[in-house]
């Protein structure tokens, strides 16, 4: 609970150690403030506390902080060489960076320290991809898989990867990937898979909030909205400040979604958008940039424009003038916040030069523009 959590970082009489150990805890919850105390608790007893650098990596790489989060996982494998989990987030935050040789390289050495772990053999696949080496990612695609049969995320990407190698695959060849394909579960049957196995676990421990989110994503994959829905509200129930629960009733209630959603699905999506970037402020391009263009369409009323487009870039003048008329004072103020998550949303992508997406870039430019025409005003 918050007071117990609060009242754990207020001791005095933790070690390092268990500090770090919280810090965990509370990453994997959503907690990020609490998670960021606990690692400066951490810390402060003693620098060369290599579980604390992991977990501050991880969370900064949670954030889109690829910097941060490779600082960090430097000195986890300058104090703790030998741990799996050191390696591991070095080779998330080269992979954030786009540094995919050295992600690679920083995988495959986790991969020597804990093989039985599946997923930096999955992580490994997905950067192999990048690479454009589709058979050593194949290969580790199917390593992950070897160890967890179930491991969904591996098995659609091996699909996606074999039917991708298909197009220039040789007759031969090609029957043997059609032979690999139809030997791997449908994708119904990949997402399923588990469910039941969560399900039991949950009543065996109705509080495990890790069980219940992977449960809850999971159905979210299936389509099985309202079954989602009900698990990421248990967890807020017991927990109102876990991000990842709040970021997946966003999605839930459509934030990533179809423009014409209902009103009261448009305004939870709003609510748990702004709750996701309260608790992480920094980073989380994604939410961001939605719940600009939900406040934005929110302002305009879902107002059909002419030429397409439910943002009013293409507008005419008259038209904008008839909308500006008619808007209320809280459509306004939607707008104008939509505005400054928009100029948010550029500067985060101007710092982060090297995750960039000019498709990304134009979109937001776009919006913004279309924002600011509304109100009269050009950038």
């Amino acid at each position: 609970s918050e007071g117990l959590f609060q009242q754990m970082l207020d001791s005095s009489d933790m070690t390092s150690e268990e500090y770090a150990w919280l810090a965990d805890g509370l990453y994997r919850r959503g907690r990020n403030a609490q998670c960021k105390a606990a690692i400066k608790r951490a810390l402060e007893l003693d620098d060369r506390n290599g579980k604390a650098y992991q977990v501050q990596s991880g969370e900064a790489n949670r954030r889109s902080e690829f910097g941060q989060a490779l600082t960090a996982a430097k000195k986890a494998v300058e104090v703790a060489p030998d741990d799996y989990w050191s390696y591991f987030r070095l080779g998330r935050a080269y992979e954030g960076l786009r540094d995919l040789e050295l992600a690679e390289s920083a995988y495959r050495k986790a991969i020597t320290l804990n093989p039985p772990r599946p997923t930096a053999h999955y992580n490994l696949a997905v950067v192999l991809r990048q690479l454009d080496r589709p058979e050593e990612a194949a290969q580790m695609y199917r390593q992950a898989r070897k160890i967890l049969p179930d491991y969904s995320t591996a098995i659609v990407g091996l699909r996606g990867l074999l039917l991708q190698m298909r197009k220039d695959a040789t007759e031969d060849q090609a029957l043997a990937i059609d032979k690999e394909i139809a030997a791997l579960p449908r994708q119904e049957e990949t997402l399923e898979m588990g469910i039941d196995e969560l399900r039991q676990k949950l009543e065996e421990n109705r509080r495990d909030v890790g069980t219940r989110y992977r449960l809850a994503t999971k159905l979210q994959k299936l389509g099985r909205r309202a079954e989602a829905i009900k698990q990421w509200e248990i967890i807020l129930k017991d927990d109102p400040d876990h991000h990842g629960a709040n970021f997946g009733l966003a999605r839930a209630f459509g934030a990533f979604g179809a423009s014409n959603q209902p009103a009261n699905d448009r305004d939870r999506a709003i609510k748990h958008l702004r709750k996701s970037l309260e608790l992480a402020p920094e980073g989380q391009r994604l939410a961001r940039l939605a719940l600009a263009s939900l406040l934005h369409r929110r302002a305009v009323g879902y107002y059909e424009f002419p030429n397409g487009g439910q943002f009013g870039g293409l507008a005419s003048a008259e038209l904008l003038n008839q909308i500006r008329s008619k808007m209320s004072p809280q459509q306004v103020a939607d707008l104008d916040e939509a505005i400054t998550l928009y100029r948010d949303h550029q500067k985060l992508l101007a710092g982060q030069e090297r995750t960039r997406s000019a498709r990304t870039e134009g979109l937001v430019r776009q919006r913004l523009a279309a924002a600011l025409k509304i109100k009269g005003e050009h950038e």
